[in-house]
């Protein structure tokens, strides 16, 4: 792989990197270990293709939104914090919906200018849903 070909392979995986776990946790370490291996481009954005085909699953969401909230854990407030956590609990728990969790990290995102989490598609879903 030509170091153009890995800048724009990258650049893609920082774009749907929390999509692509949110749907399939398999793929995702596929896909990492993919580029790390410096596998042929095609490949890689099929497999980023195949597991954006994937629905997302209650516990895919939560996996992934718990991922993400790590890349801006350290932006928070300890009430932040620690009320992300609590949902994260509340959801686990099943008293609490999945989606919640993904609008209480967004609202955090937007709230810390989280541009790695912003920039991507990660809540091209939420998105939608809500410009409707």
């Amino acid at each position: 792989m030509d170091s153009n070909d890995l800048r724009e392979i990258t650049r893609t995986w920082e774009r749907q990197r929390f999509s692509v776990l949110e749907r399939s946790p398999a793929l995702y370490q596929d896909i990492r270990s993919a580029i790390e291996e410096g596998s042929r481009p095609a490949l890689i954005l099929n497999l980023i293709d195949a597991a954006l085909d994937e629905a997302p699953t209650a516990e895919t969401i939560v996996s992934a939104a718990n991922s993400a909230f790590d890349l801006i854990r350290t932006h928070l407030s300890k009430e932040e914090r620690d009320a992300f956590l609590e949902l994260l609990n509340r959801v686990n728990g099943r008293l609490a919906k999945p989606v919640e969790l993904k609008l209480s990290l967004l609202s955090l995102a937007l709230r810390h200018h989280a541009t790695a989490l912003l920039e991507g598609t990660y809540f091209d879903d939420i998105r939608v849903f809500a410009a409707r």
